[in-house]
């Protein structure tokens, strides 16, 4: 435990756009990239029970796309030469420990196992044990693949063929599976 080395994370999905910027101005800047499955975060979006806090679904699919668009870029250009760490959700809760070592090493810290204990995360802007952020659970502690899956049940049909229709190219492209063996045409008819 180094306490001269500081390590400041901001976790905003929005600020993807932004890290070009940030990697010149931050010479030892690092920067991660967690891609989760569109249809699962349409399927939290449209569950929030704020209806007044949903971004529309179709809007909230064209920044994730656009997200995939400037991951790709960026893992292109030198400046990001291993500054840039690219990893899924599905990944992180599927095999935490695994994802947790190869963040480390990214960052350059040791690894711990206490690590993978979610109640040992804290909300600094509380001084509490950190509850998740979750549409569908109060609280959400450790690591739990049906998180992963939960959109297969909670969307209908004719929503999972509208995402995978918008999304069609990128989810092929990042090797997720689609719902049903459809074809590109069969699926505009979820729109």
């Amino acid at each position: 435990r180094n306490l001269k080395k500081k390590i400041i994370g901001i976790f905003d999905s929005w600020t993807t756009e932004m890290f070009l910027p940030l990697a010149k101005l931050f010479k030892n800047s690092k920067f991660i990239i967690i891609i989760r499955d569109p249809r699962a975060m349409i399927a939290s979006h449209t569950k929030k029970s704020k209806k007044s806090s949903i971004a529309n679904s179709l809007s909230y699919l064209r920044c994730w796309r656009k997200m995939i668009a400037l991951t790709i870029y960026y893992k292109s250009l030198k400046i990001f030469k291993n500054r840039l760490y690219v990893m899924t959700h599905e990944d992180l809760v599927e095999n935490p420990k695994k994802i947790c070592k190869k963040l480390c090493n990214f960052l350059k810290v040791k690894f711990e196992s206490e690590m993978l204990n979610t109640a040992n995360y804290l909300d600094y802007s509380t001084g509490k044990i950190w509850e998740g952020n979750s549409s569908f659970e109060n609280k959400t502690f450790g690591f739990k693949k049906k998180r992963a899956n939960r959109w297969r049940k909670k969307l209908s049909y004719s929503e999972i063929r509208a995402v995978e229709f918008i999304a069609h190219h990128e989810l092929k492209l990042l090797n997720y599976k689609l719902y049903k063996k459809n074809s590109f045409s069969e699926l505009k008819n979820g729109l």
